[in-house]
């Protein structure tokens, strides 16, 4: 999903330092992408809107697929940069908060850092794709992090599985974990040079040499922490899967898949055979998309199938066909189903298919390249207590495939609610004598051109007596999301969590309709 961002205007005719004294308004959120997290790594594919056995990477589809986490991994991937957890002002303590994250996030729930509704993160299995890193000279290893709104000042610590952890057998606790790095961050770079960021929006990164303990060799999970030092004590956490170059090279053409499948691919005359190669970058692009009509004269597999192969070899720096042997890939035309597919690039992957002539349904006609429109339908304004729907029925799509949805629901303690991923979304909120907020995100996607889009709504829950006279606003409170005070001849709500930390900011910059920010920090009723 996209994050919500709040902007900050200018200060103006401030000194200097009453401007340091208050955090940007700007929020931070990311994760490492090198080594890549578990999240990022499925949200960088994005393909967990379709069929599973359409996926290209084993982990992100066993993790949707595995009973009992239903819809947990969409959440998470559409949420990569939001796997946070919020300790306060506890960043101060002489453990750097250390002590305050163990107590809100027990053993084998560190991955999602127990966030409702992500703990598929912490499912141990050998299927999580794991990242190849090879020390230096020296020993470290190069790290990076992430953000779409990058904010400092901030910190990160970085910590390795110890040896014998096993992460396809058992989630990841604490003991398993020793701290091998500790930065503070000062300023984000935007020199991506020819490692761009896998996950489109991210405005910049921090980059980390990382000394790696001697001797370390197999598979480790790093997980890692990057600390905001603000009001509410946000952090962002995640586990990166790894697994040390202790070996030789290995050939660098990777055996994907065999070239024709003699059970799933046999093209009449009058048919075309459609071969791509997809990319693994965030918009898993199509590196090669060749389509080869058939008729009478190359309707034989070895005929159709040479043919295809040599218009591949146009491409060897993306895919050659053939049988491998001492390093190299020769096609073999006499036994045509011998070949396989290798790729230079071992997240890339092929698709072979068959465009009948006739589907018996008529011409689809060409693919309506406008993005879908999100439309959320309901009630936002409800009683403490009450259970109630919200529909997506009147999403816009230009196409005649039928949409996805996946919904979001931030804030609100103690409402619950029902599955996400369908058109409808019901919530029963708290019985409750004080008001309370929440924001629900709706995101479409059109599987006809794989583009998505999101709507937004506040929901707010009332007493059902009306809660009484707000008590009046007093500077420095921890004001909690859906408190609501009286001040300056109205009456004004904290808002949900990520802005509700800016509620006991100083007066000057957060007092609700006085401040110079206060819309920032607050709503008006």
């Amino acid at each position: 999903m996209n994050s919500l961002h709040f902007y900050a205007r200018p200060l103006i005719g401030c000194a200097l330092a009453t401007l340091l004294a208050v955090p940007a308004l700007s929020w931070g959120h990311g994760a490492f992408d090198i080594p890549i997290t578990r999240q990022t790594l499925c949200r960088s594919y994005a393909d967990y809107w379709g069929a599973p056995d359409k996926m290209k990477d084993a982990g992100c589809r066993r993790a949707v697929t595995e009973p009992g986490y239903s819809g947990q991994l969409t959440h998470a991937a559409t949420q990569w940069h939001e796997v946070t957890l919020n300790i306060g002002g506890r960043y101060n303590d002489a453990d750097g908060g250390e002590a305050a994250v163990k107590a809100l996030v027990p053993d084998g729930k560190l991955c999602s850092v127990n966030r409702p509704g992500m703990n598929v993160l912490n499912l141990a299995m050998p299927q999580w794709t794991k990242t190849e890193v090879k020390p230096d000279s020296s020993g470290k290893v190069t790290m990076r992090l992430i953000a779409t709104a990058p904010h400092v000042p901030s910190f990160v610590r970085i910590y390795l599985s110890k040896p014998g952890y096993d992460s396809a057998t058992r989630p990841l606790k604490w003991d398993d974990l020793e701290l091998i790095h500790s930065e503070e961050l000062t300023a984000s770079r935007k020199d991506w040079g020819d490692k761009p960021p896998v996950i489109s929006g991210a405005s910049g990164f921090f980059q980390f040499n990382v000394q790696i303990p001697a001797s370390r060799s197999g598979t480790a999970v790093l997980f890692t922490r990057w600390q905001r030092r603000d009001p509410v004590g946000e952090g962002f956490y995640g586990c990166s899967d790894i697994a040390f170059d202790d070996k030789t090279q290995p050939s660098p053409w990777v055996k994907e898949k065999v070239f024709i499948d003699g059970n799933g691919i046999d093209p009449k005359a009058g048919d075309t055979v459609h071969f791509r190669v997809f990319g693994h970058d965030r918009a898993v692009s199509e590196l090669i998309d060749l389509k080869l009509p058939i008729d009478a004269s190359n309707q034989n597999p070895a005929t159709w199938g040479a043919q295809l192969a040599n218009l591949l070899s146009s491409s060897p720096h993306i895919i050659r066909v053939g049988v491998k042997k001492n390093e190299t890939i020769t096609f073999n035309p006499t036994d045509i189903y011998a070949n396989y597919n290798y790729l230079m690039d071992a997240g890339d992957s092929t698709q072979m298919s068959v465009d009948t002539e006739d589907d018996g349904g008529g011409n689809p006609g060409p693919v309506d390249e406008r993005p879908p429109v999100a439309v959320i339908e309901g009630r936002t304004e409800i009683k403490a207590g009450e259970r109630f729907t919200l529909d997506g029925k009147k999403s816009v799509s230009y196409n005649s495939t039928p949409l996805r949805y996946v919904w979001t629901f931030l804030g609100g303690e103690g409402w619950t609610y029902g599955s996400n991923t369908e058109q409808t979304f019901t919530i029963t909120t708290p019985a409750s004598d004080k008001a309370s907020t929440a924001k629900l995100l709706l995101n479409v996607y059109d599987d006809a051109n794989k583009k998505r889009h999101e709507a937004e709504v506040t929901l707010t829950a009332t007493p059902a007596s009306g809660g009484g006279d707000a008590p009046a606003y007093q500077e420095g409170t921890d004001y909690k999301a859906g408190d609501v005070v009286s001040n300056a001849g109205g009456q004004y709500r904290c808002k949900p969590w990520p802005a509700t930390g800016w509620c006991k900011g100083a007066a000057w910059a957060y007092a609700p309709g006085t401040g110079v920010h206060w819309q920032e920090a607050w709503d008006k009723l």
